[in-house]
């Protein structure tokens, strides 16, 4: 059975990219997406998802705010922060003191997500 991922990002862009690679995956189903934090905290309540790829600038809740809100809800999902580095860096220590468990940098292929999918879903 294909492990659920949401994806919370308010990039139109990324969550095409994000839908074509899961889209193939037998590993790997997208259970939702999310374009602000207070969806994603919505749509996470609904799907109940294994891992969570949550983007760090959004509108709404920014992506410290959502990641607290869904360790609170579940502190056992896996949440891996979806950046692009060069405007994020400063924030993604941030993010792994609150709990998320690994970094994606954007741009990315389909071959470095599901690598990485597969190794936060190994752990």
């Amino acid at each position: 059975m294909p492990i659920p991922v949401l994806l919370i990002d308010d990039s139109r862009a990324a969550q095409s990219i994000f839908r074509r690679y899961l889209e193939n995956s037998d590993e790997f189903t997208l259970v939702g997406v999310a374009s602000n934090g207070a969806e994603g905290i919505r749509v996470f309540q609904e799907t109940k998802p294994r891992i969570v790829c949550l983007d760090v600038l959004m509108p709404d809740l920014d992506g410290v705010q959502v990641l607290r809100t869904l360790k609170n809800l579940d502190n056992a999902v896996k949440v891996v922060i979806v950046t692009s580095l060069g405007s994020d860096a400063d924030r993604v220590v941030e993010f792994l003191k609150t709990g998320a468990v690994s970094v994606l940098s954007k741009p990315f292929d389909a071959a470095t997500l599901l690598d990485q999918l597969r190794r936060i879903a190994k752990s």
